[in-house]
């Protein structure tokens, strides 16, 4: 039996685990929802993984140019 693929997740909470997790998925190919009660934590999250996108896809082998791709598949 195969198991069925993720094309999209939902991480509740901009914190230092949902920035992370919403990155890894990112760079995983699953379009992510990033969701947080308070706006202002929500867009401070954002702009983290904006800083972190770089470094961490160069760290995972990504080429330099396809870190902004996978800032888009972050909703």
């Amino acid at each position: 039996m195969t198991e069925p693929e993720i094309r999209k997740i939902l991480v509740i909470g901009g914190g230092t685990m949902g920035k992370q997790i919403a990155l890894q998925g990112a760079l995983h190919g699953c379009n992510v929802v990033l969701y947080d009660l308070q706006t202002e934590l929500l867009e401070k999250a954002l702009a983290g993984i904006r800083k972190m996108a770089g470094r961490v896809a160069a760290h995972q082998g990504v080429p330099p140019g396809q870190a902004e791709t996978i800032l888009e598949r972050i909703a």
